[in-house]
């Protein structure tokens, strides 16, 4: 018997009910991205990593590579070059990178142009000033980010910059975990739409802002079943859009956390 969308979207968020924030939230320190910022870590405090992580993710669209390999390049650049350590040195420093990035050629005068508004505005020196306040309130970050890029809050880098923050802060503080609101949606990629798709939550395969939209509402739906937030349900929607990937991981943990048949069930839902 098929399940209509409603009725997906209610076994999915009790799944990830029975599943457990505490699965996600380890989960999410085994993302290939969260272990960037943990090496980057080692060499910056936090609000300079915080800048790094946001500037990185508003122009992580329209990537050469897989989001996997420009977050490892943008990490392997920062570790091996000397940085004065304030906001203006670390955006040049950034936009360096983005001139010789391997991974994220495409678009380049448009997105060295999103970073240069928000340096013009002087949010980089804002973001990493008031660190501890906006760490403190990734609401109040999620609307001022997207003030300053003159862009809709719930775009997709807007979004993931929001989530890239909050990995920086637990990198940062030994995986401290912060209250993430339930309104801030998921950032969605075409990963994440293909995943959303194929669990059978979206018709259509062509992907249009129209349909990411779409893909975000449903997901604050699931999340309102399951009582988690959007951006630790994120982490496993990536993962299960390279399911070949990531499936042993997936299992192992949830071997860890004695939920296998949960995990075994989204799965096969996601097949």
């Amino acid at each position: 018997m098929m399940l209509s969308t409603s009725n997906k979207v209610k076994l999915l968020g009790h799944l990830l009910r029975n599943l457990g924030l505490e699965y996600l939230l380890e989960l999410e320190t085994l993302d290939p991205q969260y272990k960037c910022l943990k090496e980057l870590s080692s060499k910056f405090s936090e609000g300079e990593l915080a800048l790094i992580s946001v500037l990185g993710s508003i122009v992580a669209y329209r990537l050469s590579k897989r989001g996997e390999e420009y977050w490892r390049e943008l990490t392997d650049y920062f570790l091996n070059i000397k940085v004065v350590r304030d906001p203006s040195s670390i955006a040049s420093t950034f936009m360096e990178f983005l001139r010789s990035s391997k991974t994220n050629r495409v678009l380049l005068k448009q997105k060295t142009h999103r970073v240069e508004k928000l340096v013009n505005r002087g949010f980089h020196k804002t973001l990493f000033h008031r660190f501890n306040e906006y760490s403190q309130d990734l609401f109040k970050l999620w609307s001022n980010l997207a003030v300053n890029l003159n862009a809709d809050r719930k775009t997709k880098t807007v979004v993931f910059a929001v989530k890239m923050f909050y990995y920086a802060i637990r990198a940062s503080h030994g995986d401290k975990v912060l209250r993430v609101p339930l309104e801030i949606p998921i950032p969605v990629d075409l990963r994440v739409f293909r995943i959303s798709h194929k669990l059978g939550l979206v018709r259509g395969r062509r992907f249009t802002q129209k349909q990411a939209k779409l893909v975000q509402e449903i997901w604050q739906r699931v999340a309102s079943v399951s009582g988690i937030a959007p951006l630790h349900i994120d982490v496993l929607l990536w993962m299960l859009g390279s399911l070949n990937e990531y499936k042993e991981l997936l299992l192992r943990l949830a071997k860890k956390h004695k939920r296998v048949s949960i995990v075994m069930k989204i799965i096969f839902m996601a097949k």
